[in-house]
């Protein structure tokens, strides 16, 4: 496990921090689904380890005709845990509570509309994995891309 870390991550020492670096870079872009075909049945995002990111910056883009009628973001503390629901009413993304590991959005995205696109900023350095879960009652396509910022850690 410790080796495929190290392949995967660059280890720099800045001062008294380390910054976990993909490829020279202190971010990383992510294709977390392409073309989705969501349904009216619960339709799963592909998971995305998020252990070394500290945020992570989404563009939802909805390419069908139909509405979406639900956006759930799940997140795994552990590899071994099971999903936690951490927001899906539309509430959740109009006026997340304060302190929330939600950090913005574009508005309610349970609703967003076909041939539209939306945002979200999720702070997930708390977090092994993520995923959405995503409906739409007439059906419609949907992709979803990112960038993730790099952790930094402080040492004890």
């Amino acid at each position: 496990m410790l080796r495929q870390i190290y392949l995967l991550l660059q280890s720099v020492v800045s001062g008294n921090a380390i910054t976990a670096t993909f490829g020279g870079s202190r971010s990383r872009e992510l294709s977390i689904a392409s073309a989705l075909a969501v349904t009216s049945s619960p339709t799963p995002s592909s998971e995305v380890d998020v252990s070394a990111l500290e945020t992570l910056g989404l563009q939802i883009i909805n390419s069908g005709s139909g509405a979406l009628s639900g956006f759930e973001i799940q997140v795994k503390s552990n590899s071994n845990a099971d999903w936690i629901s951490l927001f899906s009413q539309a509430g959740s993304y109009t006026a997340p509570p304060l302190g929330s590991p939600l950090k913005g959005t574009s508005g309610d995205l349970t609703t967003l509309a076909g041939g539209t696109d939306g945002w979200l900023l999720l702070e997930v350095g708390f977090y092994s994995k993520v995923r959405f879960v995503l409906t739409s009652a007439a059906g419609t396509t949907i992709t979803i891309l990112g960038n993730g910022k790099a952790l930094t850690l402080l040492p004890a």
